[in-house]
């Protein structure tokens, strides 16, 4: 009986497949580290199938799950910032072993989860996530990538020194994407100089896989570059100026840095800003020009001059929370136009769906209106067809057979969205 109930779930998952075969199907997974439902941002060290290994600031992971809790287990204890259904970030000190990471029952339905390392210092040793029992995960909306590269000024913020209260964090929240701070207090560009004791710049710092606490280690890990920004942020030359670089050499770092980075990430989007404090702001914008003048049409600078005032500052360095925040208000129009038209609009293309097993309904819920809602079953035979023109929407399932089905949905802004269901 065993063998026949496999047999059949074979020929369900290749009837989908041939039915829709460029579709992005939502399938069910179980929070382990082999869910492929899990999106990891930032840099992790993946190379232990039993422990997930992230480094840099801010490095977190994103995923929706069903269920009334949520928890997250670590090998080893850190600060957590987490973030369930878009809600403010909070803060939690996790222990090793499990974390929950709701303060209260959710309710039933679909829920979004981000949790992350707290500040350039933590790091997770990432063992699964705690589902409810019969709970599952699905796959979060894939979103623009920004990858930040900076400093302290990029690396922490706030009173505690979270990265999640950057200006890097905020502004690429408001603009929703995803965001990665490679990033580290006390360090430059240029190998040699800085403000640490080890004096390795960026410029060889960022093409590895560990940030500088893991500096004594060896052999040294290189990035593998699993992943590809869609665009990448500079800030860098504010710790130059300890071991005094010359003009010369700061122009010469960053443009053999841009090129680099060019080099490495083709069609990624190169964003330069202007040191706050001014440092180097004309060998930076000389070797923005030089890297353009070969070609680049796809390198920006940006100037920071009157951004901010003395009453902006912490300690004439490091901006405070009006600082941050006027950063962020002064940063989100120079990114926004050169992010694509999908992001921009990508809240817009937000839906929601939720299947009630208990009840064998489905329910959905979009910003954008729904215009029509198909459901095939697992020979890809069309078994449900409305067209509406609400937010909310149900399909009651009972009267339908048990096995798999595919539900696509379209909104009247034309966004197609497909979702596996599995009723029985």
């Amino acid at each position: 009986m065993k063998k026949n109930v496999l047999t059949l779930l074979f020929f369900s998952f290749f009837f989908l497949q041939q039915a829709f075969p460029n579709e992005n199907v939502d399938i069910p997974g179980d929070g382990k580290l082999s869910d492929v439902n899990i999106l990891y941002v930032g840099r992790w060290d993946k190379s232990n199938p039993n422990l997930y290994h992230s480094y840099w600031t801010g490095a977190y992971l994103r995923v929706d799950f069903t269920g009334k809790n949520i928890g997250i287990l670590l090998q080893t204890g850190t600060k957590l910032v987490v973030s369930i259904d878009g809600e403010d970030l909070r803060s939690i000190n996790a222990t090793s072993g499990l974390t929950m990471l709701n303060e209260e029952e959710l309710s039933n339905g679909r829920h979004s989860l981000l949790v992350g390392a707290a500040g350039q210092n933590e790091e997770l040793t990432f063992l699964g996530l705690n589902l409810d029992e019969e709970e599952v995960t699905y796959r979060p909306q894939k979103k623009f990538l920004i990858e930040y590269i900076g400093d302290s000024i990029t690396a922490t913020g706030g009173e505690d020194n979270r990265s999640a209260a950057n200006y890097a964090w905020y502004t690429a929240e408001e603009l929703n994407c995803d965001h990665t701070q490679i990033a580290f207090s006390g360090l430059a560009l240029t190998t040699g100089y800085g403000c640490l004791e080890e004096k390795i710049g960026l410029d060889s710092l960022y093409f590895c896989l560990k940030n500088y606490n893991h500096i004594t280690e060896r052999p040294v890990q290189q990035w593998d570059f699993s992943y590809t920004p869609d665009m990448i942020v500079i800030n860098l030359g504010t710790n130059d100026k300890c071991g005094s670089a010359t003009d010369a050499v700061m122009k010469s770092s960053m443009y053999n840095f841009l090129s680099r980075l060019r080099n490495t990430y083709p069609e990624s989007t190169l964003i330069v800003m202007q040191p706050f404090n001014g440092s180097y702001s004309g060998p930076i914008e000389s070797a923005v020009e030089k890297q353009k003048s070969l070609g680049d049409n796809n390198i920006y600078y940006i100037k920071t001059e009157g951004w901010l005032t003395e009453e902006d500052y912490k300690d004439g360095i490091h901006p405070n929370l009006s600082g941050r925040d006027k950063i962020v208000q002064n940063l989100i129009p120079q990114l926004k136009p050169l992010l694509p038209a999908d992001v921009k609009s990508a809240k817009e293309n937000f839906l929601n769906y939720f299947y009630d097993m208990e009840n064998n309904k489905i329910l959905i819920n979009s910003l954008a209106k729904i215009k029509n809602i198909l459901l095939y079953n697992s020979m890809g035979m069309l078994v449900y067809n409305n067209k509406t023109s609400s937010d909310n929407y149900e399909i009651d399932l009972n009267g339908y057979v048990n096995g798999h089905y595919i539900l696509r949905i379209q909104t009247a802004n034309n966004k197609i969205f497909t979702y596996k269901i599995i009723k029985g």
